[in-house]
């Protein structure tokens, strides 16, 4: 659902990690191969010209801080909304990294962590969304800010 969603909101890469809480540690080969079809018929149905790219990442203790500016869910009570963090920010810088994490949540080391690489903790709605509802509504508001 997030690929074929996604690529119909104009994502450039998505970034699979595994986490601290995910349920899903690994991906083999017939798996990715499903997830490369899926991407290709989501860029074909909306009129898209490039393919994102799928990424299989290492856990988040071992990121380095890039130059994208990175926006994360965060639960932690006093979080800014989205909005908010990022109209904080201007001009952003490209890519626009948003990390989502498992059902489970972010483990508090994966939060740290995320701080410590200049991420902006943000809440999307003050209900705490799953995981798909919560990537989804994030690539949606991106999508609406980036092209206004």
């Amino acid at each position: 659902l997030l690929l074929e969603k996604g690529t119909e909101l104009g994502v450039d890469a998505f970034w699979i990690f595994p986490g601290d809480h995910s349920a899903k540690k690994e991906f083999y080969p017939n798996q990715l191969e499903r997830c490369h079809t899926v991407l290709i018929s989501a860029m074909k149905q909306c009129g898209g010209l490039y393919l994102p790219s799928l990424i299989l990442m290492q856990p988040l203790k071992s990121w380095k801080k890039n130059d994208s500016t990175l926006f994360f869910g965060d639960l932690n009570p006093g979080v800014p909304l989205f909005k908010a963090s990022w109209e904080k920010i201007d001009p952003p810088s490209y890519p626009i990294v948003f990390i989502t994490g498992p059902e489970g949540g972010f483990s508090s080391e994966e939060i740290d962590k995320l701080y410590e690489l200049e991420g902006h903790g943000v809440r999307l709605h003050d209900n705490i969304l799953r995981a798909e509802t919560a990537s989804l509504m994030a690539l949606s508001l991106l999508s609406h800010w980036i092209q206004n």
